[in-house]
């Protein structure tokens, strides 16, 4: 379940589209699902690069709203 999650999450992050290895792969393999079994599977430090990039905007963004917005208590 939780890699579905992180999965899913990666699209919302990262965008559409599968990657040939890691998380954002769309099928796993046998070795893939027993690297998961063992929390070995992880995003790539690229994707977590972006992940983070993107997540820190997202942040930015909000409090610039927030700040802007004359209606925020």
């Amino acid at each position: 379940m939780g890699y579905a999650m992180a999965h899913e999450l990666g699209h919302f992050l990262l965008g559409a589209g599968h990657r040939p290895s890691g998380l954002m792969r769309a099928a796993l393999s046998k070795n893939e699902l027993d690297a998961l079994n063992h929390r070995h599977l992880k995003f790539n430090q690229a994707k977590q690069a972006a992940i983070l990039r993107k997540l820190r905007l997202r942040a930015a963004g909000s409090k610039a709203t927030s700040v802007n917005d004359p209606h925020q208590e």
